[in-house]
């Protein structure tokens, strides 16, 4: 009996194992999607406290992508100033709280930007929008 819980032990720790060596080397992936009605160009500008993603401008309903691996403590954050027209707001377009799960449900977190707020894209077809930062 005491062989068989040991054995188990031994199966669990090797399976946490790889489970965290699988998260420090995967990578996460943004799309945002202008989804601005008559064809207004987004103006984007992305970054983190450690990478600046530098000024992007997307036509309607084109997309800016990026990567990258989240930091192992969970606190990796990324945000954008979007602006059209006289229109300017902030979004944290990824969260680690929120957004985490997007490398194991849906390999990308996919965000279609509207007058109103982010939307954030699941897999299943769904979405669910947020408000502007400000």
């Amino acid at each position: 009996m005491a062989a068989l819980f040991s054995r188990r032990i031994i199966l669990f720790k090797t399976v946490l194992l790889l489970m965290f060596l699988t998260m420090l080397k995967a990578k996460t992936h943004v799309r945002i999607i202008n989804n601005l009605p008559d064809d207004m160009q987004l103006h984007i500008h992305c970054q983190s406290g450690d990478d600046d993603l530098g000024f992007h401008e997307l036509s309607n309903l084109s997309s800016f992508e990026f990567s990258f691996k989240p930091n192992w403590i969970g606190s990796t954050r990324f945000f954008c100033f979007m602006a059209w027209l006289s229109n300017g707001h902030y979004f944290d377009i990824y969260e680690y709280r929120r957004d985490g799960t997007c490398l194991w449900t849906e390999h990308t977190c996919k965000w279609h930007v509207t007058p109103n707020g982010p939307c954030k894209e699941f897999s299943n077809g769904t979405a669910r929008c947020y408000p502007w930062n400000t």
